[in-house]
């Protein structure tokens, strides 16, 4: 929840992005079928392809240097060592596989930063509500896109959507998202979108 600190501090967003083993999420859920996480579906025709997003910092294998990067991040926010950020709770709705992601994503967080999450297992509408009122810190849902177009998709979890449950607000992203979706050329369209894209990345 981007507006309760101490996740108001996008350098704590960014560290455990960079901690997050996507490829192992991949192997444990993926099923052989799914792509890799990315702020745009991956391999859609505006985002990243997953030959680029593997060269990315935070989707490069092995984990090491992204693992660095997390830590200074850390200390340079005042959390050095990066146990010393507590009271970390993810708040996880008992939807689908969300609780068995919840588990793998503690288990990197401990193994890849030395934190400890805490799991606050919550019966779906109860996980609704709470994300939708913005009663939590941490919080752990998804968006089941309706349309592929990104005036669907980013706007409404990037935007002022309903489901932007982070409450994440940026007016030079909101301008980008308002000037693409007047856009009547693709490429140019395109274009405007990847760098959307590289500023959610950054």
């Amino acid at each position: 929840n981007a507006t309760k600190a101490p996740w108001n501090d996008m350098r704590l967003i960014k560290a455990l992005s960079l901690a997050t083993d996507r490829q192992e999420f991949i192997k444990a859920f993926g099923g052989g079928k799914y792509t890799i996480g990315a702020p745009f579906p991956t391999g859609s025709w505006y985002g990243s392809t997953q030959d680029e997003l593997l060269k990315r910092p935070g989707y490069r294998i092995p984990k090491d240097k992204d693992i660095e990067e997390a830590k200074a991040l850390l200390k340079e926010a005042g959390y050095d060592p990066p146990s010393k950020l507590t009271n970390l709770v993810l708040l996880s709705p008992k939807l689908s596989d969300l609780p068995d992601w919840a588990q793998l994503w503690k288990a990197q967080l401990k193994r890849n930063l030395g934190l400890d999450l805490t799991i606050e297992a919550v019966d779906a509408p109860t996980g609704i509500a709470r994300h939708s009122q913005g009663d939590f810190s941490i919080g752990q849902f998804g968006y089941g896109l309706n349309i592929l177009d990104p005036d669907d998709y980013v706007g409404t979890i990037y935007g002022t959507g309903a489901r932007n449950f982070s409450r994440w607000k940026n007016p030079d992203f909101l301008k980008m998202l308002e000037q693409q979706s007047r856009e009547q050329d693709l490429n140019k369209r395109r274009a405007l979108l990847r760098d959307m894209e590289e500023f959610l990345f950054t």
